[in-house]
Formats: structure tokens, C-alpha cells, sequence
């Protein structure tokens, strides 16, 4: 079982403390709502209302697995903005799950989640996932039908640690140099599925 299923399947059936919210509202938590956000270690959050907002700090440092998802139609969530999901004080998180988040970049602060080892995104509409290289302990990276990204940006290459770079149905997908792939020197798996046949080597670069 790939290992971003196997932490999903985990989360799903875990007797350990979670929080599930449906929808997350830019207005303050009560007092009894922080202290169990506090406590959780894992926790899933659907966006699918507008002004949901995702405003982390200090109310969720113990956070290991973060599922973020819109289980209504894309349209529900046009426009999102990608900085109403605020990562600070996530430091201890190991897994992200995005699905169908329609944000065209990810925000500001996921540069800050130096711990993630797994990054999932699956029907989100994200353009530029250069961010994605300063996750320096990031060890799997699954993008699935992502249709707006055209290029694995070159600073995927400071991915030292990666052992599991998977690329499914993202149909836009125009390039990826071999320079970027040769540079993941921990890659065991590389799985590039439909859609994708344009190697380019460092010369064909324009």
C-alpha cells in the first residue's frame, strides 16, 4: 500500500485524538474548541462553504496528519484564496492532504512545515509547486490531476530526501528535465502515469 494511503487509511480508523471540521469559519474559536484542537494530533477540514479560513498559530502544535479538502463541487470554493490557510505553528506536521482545493498557488506559509514527509494533492488547481523545495525532509510526493501544472520546477531537485515522486493524469504536464530527476539522489519509485512523453534534457531548456 502506497504509504500516503496507508497514513489516510490509518487516520480514518484511528482511536488516537482527531478533530473533524466541516467547515472552519474566519470567526474565533470558543474556549472549548481550542482545547481540543490543541490535543490533536490529526484532523480533516472541509472548505466547501466560502470564508472558510484554516488560521493555525499556536492552537495546533500538536498536528501530525492534516487532510484539507472540498468535498462539494470546485465551483463551491472559486477564487479561494490561498492565504486564509495559514501553516505557522505546524512545525510537527508529517502529512498534508489537499483534495479538490481551488487555489492557484499554495500559501506563504508552507515553507514553514520543515518536518513533512508526505505531500499529497490530488484535483487541485495549483500552478507552481516550486514552494515545494524547501520541504527538505520530504520524502513523498503524489500529484494527481492537477491539470494546471505544466512543469516540475527545477527547485524539486533540492528534494534530497524523496524516495517516492508520483505524477498521475496532471494533463497539462509539458516538461520535466532529466536534470531535475538525476538530482533526487534518494528517488526509489518515480511514477509518471498518462499524459506525459516531453523529457528534456538541460540543453533543450528555453
Amino acid at each position: 500500500m502506497h504509504d500516503v494511503v496507508h497514513d489516510v487509511a490509518i487516520f480514518i480508523g484511528s482511536k488516537e485524538k482527531h478533530c473533524s471540521l466541516r467547515s472552519l469559519e474566519a470567526s474565533p474559536m470558543d474556549s472549548s474548541s481550542k482545547d481540543s484542537s490543541r490535543s490533536c494530533n490529526r484532523m480533516s477540514i472541509d472548505i466547501s462553504i466560502k470564508n472558510a479560513r484554516l488560521s493555525v498559530g499556536k492552537d495546533y502544535l500538536n498536528l501530525r496528519l492534516l487532510m484539507i479538502l472540498n468535498s462539494a463541487d470546485s465551483k463551491s470554493c472559486e477564487g479561494f484564496d490561498a492565504d486564509v490557510i495559514c501553516f505557522t505553528g505546524m512545525e510537527k506536521l508529517n502529512v498534508l492532504y489537499l483534495s479538490s482545493i481551488n487555489i492557484r498557488s499554495f500559501p506563504q506559509t508552507l515553507d514553514l512545515l520543515k518536518q513533512l514527509a508526505t505531500l499529497h494533492l490530488e484535483y487541485c488547481k495549483v500552478e507552481d509547486i516550486s514552494v515545494v523545495g524547501e520541504l527538505t525532509c520530504l520524502e513523498i510526493l503524489c500529484v494527481q490531476h492537477c491539470g494546471n501544472i505544466k512543469e516540475l520546477p527545477a527547485h524539486i531537485g533540492r528534494l534530497n530526501h524523496l524516495r517516492v515522486l508520483e505524477l498521475h493524469s496532471c494533463k497539462n504536464l509539458e516538461r520535466i528535465f532529466v536534470c531535475v530527476v538525476s538530482s533526487l539522489v534518494g528517488l526509489e519509485e518515480l511514477k509518471i502515469i498518462k499524459w506525459f512523453d516531453k523529457w528534456e534534457t538541460e540543453g533543450n531548456r528555453s
